[in-house]
């Protein structure tokens, strides 16, 4: 059975995905979900589809923006005492500002080329790297951090340690694969399936 979040993560969860537009794994790092149930949100709630049509609804703002802003500086150059030019003043502020934001809000997450693992030592490099990168994220922003967040690092740092001394290299003479258990632990602590 899932577990059950406070309504308060899900709308957090929400924002950060659609309005913010962070991936899943990035959304599930900020509040402390996992990242199977960020995607379950996101399927249940058609959050693709309202970062979708905010993206589209913003597009619009600014090209209609961009007309007013035309319109005001015409009446204003036009009849220079009259309030246009406040008004129009006033609307670049407020697009500066925009164009600021702009600037600083995160880029979508690069797309990485999957990487291959061979053995399980490679295996357990690649989990401690991405564990790695999930506690940065993590600590970017404090604010964020939750217990149940703590609990998981934990939980992998546990395994990962667990792992480096089980294939340790040159413990056993013969090529060791990764157990079915292991694999499916790693999922777990990955993608969260």
């Amino acid at each position: 059975m899932p577990q059950e979040y406070d309504l308060t993560i899900r709308y957090r969860a929400e924002d950060l995905y659609v309005e913010s537009r962070l991936t899943a794994e990035e959304t599930a790092a900020r509040t402390g979900a996992s990242v199977s149930t960020i995607k379950r949100w996101a399927v249940e709630g058609k959050w693709s589809e309202m970062r979708r049509e905010r993206m589209e609804t913003r597009r619009t703002i600014k090209a209609n923006l961009v007309k007013i802003r035309g319109k005001l500086a015409q009446r204003a150059a036009d009849n220079p005492e009259s309030k246009d030019i406040y008004a129009l003043a006033r609307l670049e502020e407020l697009a500066q500002g925009d164009r600021k934001k702009e600037s600083t809000e995160p880029s979508p997450a690069p797309v990485v080329n999957p990487r291959s693992i061979r053995t399980p030592g490679e295996a357990v490099d690649a989990l401690q790297e991405v564990i790695e990168k999930k506690l940065n994220m993590l600590l970017a922003v404090p604010d964020t951090v939750s217990l149940k967040g703590i609990q998981e690092l934990e939980k992998a740092l546990g395994m990962i340690a667990k792992m480096r001394e089980k294939y340790a290299p040159g413990k056993t003479g013969k090529k060791t694969q990764l157990a079915p258990e292991t694999l499916d632990a790693i999922r777990e602590q990955v993608y969260g399936l």
